[in-house]
C-alpha cells in the first residue's frame, strides 16, 4: 500500500522522543525525527502506531525524506545528512 489514507485507521497519540519535528512515510511505516537532545529517528508502524525501533542519527535532526529504499535525515546541528536503509 502506498497511500497512508487508505490504511486501517488507528487514532491516538504515539510516543516518540524529545522534540518531534518532521515525518516521512515509506509505504508501511512513519519515520519521525526527534530534534531534541536525543538525535534520533523513530520508526512507527503506520497501521497502528507501534514503535518499531529508534535509530541514532546526527545532532538536531530536522528534515527527513524517503527515496524508495533509504531514509535520509538532515542533521541541523551537526551539519550532516544521514542515510539509513529501511528494514
Amino acid at each position: 500500500m502506498l497511500r497512508w489514507d487508505q490504511l486501517p485507521r488507528a487514532y491516538g497519540e504515539f510516543a516518540v522522543d524529545s522534540g518531534p519535528f518532521a515525518v516521512a512515510f515509506d509505504g508501511a511505516n512513519i519515520w519521525v525525527t526527534n530534534s531534541g537532545l536525543s538525535g534520533t529517528v523513530v520508526k512507527l508502524n503506520a497501521s497502528d502506531g507501534e514503535n518499531l525501533g529508534t535509530i541514532t542519527v546526527g545532532s538536531n535532526p530536522r528534515g527527513i525524506a524517503f527515496d524508495g529504499a533509504n531514509i535520509w535525515v538532515a542533521n541541523s546541528a551537526s551539519g550532516s545528512v544521514s542515510k539509513r536503509p529501511i528494514r
